[in-house]
């Protein structure tokens, strides 16, 4: 995939407001307040901009060989990190040894865990995030990204002369102080700054409301509440249980397959990751409406399991076929079958499996998940959510693409040669090797 320069300077700057928002985020998380993490005045970090456009150009395509992408990822990722690191340090004055340490230095294992989290962050970036921003680029007619660039590209250089001229005076943290820095800027990016400080604060207060301060009950001031995560049946350990479940249903799914048939075959519903949404999805359902039988009897749970298993693995086939016009299993071969999209054999095992679940490992999980501290627990969450429906989005993207091209469509426009590129026929058939188109 070849990018126009418009296209990757378009690039540049949304990654550069994205790490910066990353950043200020983080800094929030870490201080509790405002954290200006970028050199310049104007919300941007450049070094993501920049090792972002180095992967596209360099990177993207490889073959389909992750491993090897993904450690270039962290070589290149860690390359641009170290350079900017060191280039702040001879214009500023200032020593980073401490920012060196914690992310640079490979001698200690905080290092090196910091070096594999900027390949993965990169990873994530490449193939969840960046079929968006082409999307968005792609939206935007040419002449007015070029006028956008353009644009941004003076304010960036205005920024840096400025920038560069105080620095030569003065330290970055004294013209600071002193309201040197240039008022539009400065105004504009405190005021995004602080927006996006606020609104991260109120959702953590909300989350967790011992983050403010007690109220008189009466009887004195009212003791804070328990600092627990996803504490009872609510949507983050609804959340967690969907994505744990996902993943190990992939797995059980894979070695079955195997054990039966001796061949190694992708059990997966989306295009990254190993995640079965028909697994994911039944584990809440079973969680969210046979909770409340755990203190009854066996047999109960084991009645509600196998009709509701059944109900849902059959609307599951009719919605991929009403949606996407493909059936991914069919049981019309077997003995006791509904319309070829269950079995009285598979609903049995859903009731066992419903027993199994709501009685014993449903519990642990639970009490696993609540162990979490709350506030690494929220940002874990709905990062998971962001990263999954992103993976959600371009997995159906890339399948209704796939469908068209059997039908012989050629590509119409600049977005469906991009998915005809990333998602060759090859990758589709090797991710759902049972899809059948009806």
């Amino acid at each position: 995939m070849h990018y126009t320069v418009w296209e990757l300077g378009f690039y540049f700057f949304v990654y550069s407001l994205m790490g910066w928002a990353l950043e200020v985020a983080w800094g929030a998380m870490r201080t509790g307040k405002f954290v200006n993490r970028g050199l310049f005045n104007g919300p941007i970090c450049p070094a993501y901009g920049t090792a972002m456009c180095l992967i596209l150009v360099f990177l993207r395509d490889m073959g389909g060989n992750f491993p090897i992408q993904l450690i270039a990822c962290m070589v290149l990722a860690n390359v641009v990190e170290f350079f900017t690191g060191w280039l702040e340090e001879k214009i500023t004055g200032r020593s980073f040894e401490k920012f060196r340490q914690e992310v640079i230095v490979l001698h200690s294992w905080h290092g090196l865990v910091y070096t594999c989290l900027w390949g993965a962050l990169a990873m994530l970036t490449l193939y969840l995030v960046h079929p968006f921003v082409f999307l968005l680029s792609q939206l935007i007619p040419l002449f007015a990204l070029k006028i956008l660039v353009g644009c941004l590209a003076g304010l960036l250089v205005v920024d840096a002369v400025a920038t560069a001229a105080l620095i030569t005076k003065t330290r970055r943290d004294d013209f600071l102080a002193q309201g040197r820095v240039p008022e539009g800027l400065q105004a504009a990016k405190q005021t995004l700054g602080q927006k996006l400080y606020n609104l991260l604060r109120e959702r953590m207060c909300r989350a967790f409301p011992e983050f403010r301060e007690a109220k008189p009950t009466g009887k004195g001031f009212g003791e804070p509440r328990e600092k627990r995560f996803a504490k009872g049946l609510c949507l983050p350990k609804l959340i967690w249980i969907f994505v744990i479940c996902a993943l190990l249903g992939d797995w059980i799914e894979t070695v079955y397959v195997f054990g039966v048939s001796g061949v190694l075959m992708s059990r997966s519903s989306l295009l990254y990751g190993t995640f079965s949404v028909v697994w994911g999805f039944g584990a809440v359902l079973l969680t969210v409406l046979l909770e409340p039988l755990s203190r009854r009897d066996d047999r109960y749970v084991f009645i509600g399991g196998f009709f509701l298993g059944g109900f849902y693995e059959y609307m599951c086939s009719v919605f991929t076929e009403l949606v996407f016009g493909t059936v991914f299993w069919d049981y019309s071969h077997m003995p006791l079958n509904i319309g070829g999209r269950t079995n009285v054999l598979f609903m049995l095992f859903w009731g066992v499996l419903s027993v199994v679940w709501i009685k014993l490992l449903y519990p642990r999980l639970s009490a696993f998940i609540e162990k979490w501290p709350p506030v690494l627990g929220t940002v874990l969450t709905w990062a998971a959510v962001v990263l999954l429906c992103a993976d959600m989005i371009i997995s159906a993207a890339a399948m209704v693409r796939y469908l068209n091209r059997q039908d012989g469509r050629l590509p119409q426009n600049s977005i469906e040669e991009f998915m005809d590129s990333q998602y060759p026929d090859s990758l589709i058939e090797w991710t759902w090797p049972n899809m059948k188109t009806v």
